[in-house]
């Protein structure tokens, strides 16, 4: 992800201001979590089946294609937001904690609700499939009152992927 890299730094940086603090582990860990969750939704079903040629291709390859702009644009955001919210941590910023923390669980909701929309709705065959996507979105949004914003987003998100992934599997079998 983009933006991983600026996180990465920024709570590196934290760490060695600070020696390490609770808050700052629960962000590293939280920030390991949303970034691996964030790839295994991305991936987790072909985009080849989607983009197959069809009666209804081209409009499909044009919605697919467009609509990943805000698919990397909250990745991008996502990685920005854990930096922001570590420089929050080591009080070097002047913004508020519930601030910071949506710097984190914003773009992460963005994030599930333009994947599952781009990318996983036109694999769904019930309209019930979209819940846990719904849940996990307003829970993370949620999760930016918490005291470990990017733990609890990232406990959210790996749940997801949890369900998506037993779903796949159940369906296939």
């Amino acid at each position: 992800m983009p933006g991983q890299a600026a996180a990465t730094v920024a709570v590196r940086g934290a760490f060695d201001r600070h020696h390490g603090t609770v808050a700052l582990y629960a962000l590293a860990g939280g920030g390991l979590l949303i970034a691996f969750a964030m790839w295994w939704l991305y991936f987790t079903s072909p985009a080849h089946t989607l983009l197959a040629t069809t009666h209804q291709a081209h409009r499909r390859r044009f919605l697919w294609a467009y609509g990943h702009f805000p698919v990397f644009a909250s990745a991008a955001a996502e990685g920005a937001g854990l930096a922001a919210y570590a420089e929050h941590l080591s009080d070097r910023t002047g913004t508020s904690s519930a601030g910071a923390a949506m710097a984190v669980t914003v773009p992460a909701a963005v994030f599930v609700i333009t994947v599952w929309a781009v990318h996983l709705r036109p694999h769904q065959q019930r309209a019930a499939e979209a819940v846990p996507f719904a849940v996990a979105a307003v829970g993370i949004l949620l999760a930016a009152w918490s005291p470990a914003p990017a733990l609890v987003a990232g406990v959210l998100l790996g749940g997801l992927v949890a369900v998506v992934t037993t779903r796949q599997r159940t369906a296939a079998s």
